[in-house]
């Protein structure tokens, strides 16, 4: 039988299971058991036996609902008190703002807001502007979108389109311009990913200081931290803009 049928029919199916709001995990279980039962002659009680029970002795399984459950395991217990602490204490401030490196679950953000100490937030790339939350108890919390496209994280990976510093620095610019043009009727914000491990290579760092020049050129243009833009943001429109969380 074609490859490629079986692989469309297996697909039209994970795609009905999730849309009816089954779980991801059992969905999957379903496609595998169906393709095994119409596609191979292979048994297929005998091959989801071994793989539960290969499953149920493995390490990963056991340690993967702490991980899931690690924020929500920190707030709860006041873990994170002692880590903001220890943090504050070696670089003289606390951390105020957050983005998850990896995606975030919804009630990252509803844990960040009710640990009390956040501004902000940047988990979120859906905006070239912030934007404000109503929290409750006449509290408003800053969203900061982040980009990963003008993001030196870029240069990691071959498949990502950044080898040289000339990419990184054509890619951000050319994002600069076109938002400053658009900023002349509405105000714009680019945010630039900068780690010091990646873009601080002999090989790469000259792209960020021809991204400096070419802003500084331009003139007018605030470069700031993503604090600052976020105190920024809401002393100056504060309530006005804010929108249910």
């Amino acid at each position: 039988m074609d490859i490629t049928f079986v692989a469309l029919v297996l697909l039209a199916v994970m795609v009905a299971l999730l849309s009816s709001g089954l779980w991801v995990a059992i969905s999957l279980m379903g496609v595998g058991l169906l393709g095994l039962v119409l596609f191979t002659s292979v048994p297929a009680g005998k091959v989801m036996a071994t793989t539960i029970w290969g499953g149920s002795d493995s390490w990963p399984l056991t340690a993967l609902p702490l991980f899931i459950w690690m924020a929500e395991i920190l707030f709860r217990t006041r873990m994170s008190d002692d880590i903001f602490k220890t943090i504050a204490d070696a670089c003289g401030v606390r951390p105020i703002g957050w983005h998850t490196r990896s995606p975030h679950t919804p009630n990252t953000r509803r844990l960040l807001i009710a640990e009390g100490g956040f501004l902000y937030d940047s988990d979120a790339y859906d905006d070239d502007l912030p934007y404000l939350l109503d929290v409750g108890g006449g509290r408003q919390h800053v969203v900061l979108p982040y980009s990963l496209d003008t993001n030196d994280m870029r240069c990691q990976r071959p498949e990502a389109g950044f080898v040289r510093a000339q990419d990184f620095a054509d890619y951000v610019i050319d994002a600069f311009d076109w938002l400053w043009d658009e900023g002349a009727t509405s105000p714009r914000m680019m945010t630039v990913g900068l780690h010091l491990r990646t873009i601080g290579r002999p090989g790469r760092i000259a792209g960020l200081d021809r991204v400096l020049r070419h802003i500084r050129g331009k003139g007018g243009a605030w470069i700031a931290r993503r604090d600052e833009i976020a105190r920024h943001w809401l002393r100056v429109h504060g309530r006005a803009s804010a929108t249910p969380a």
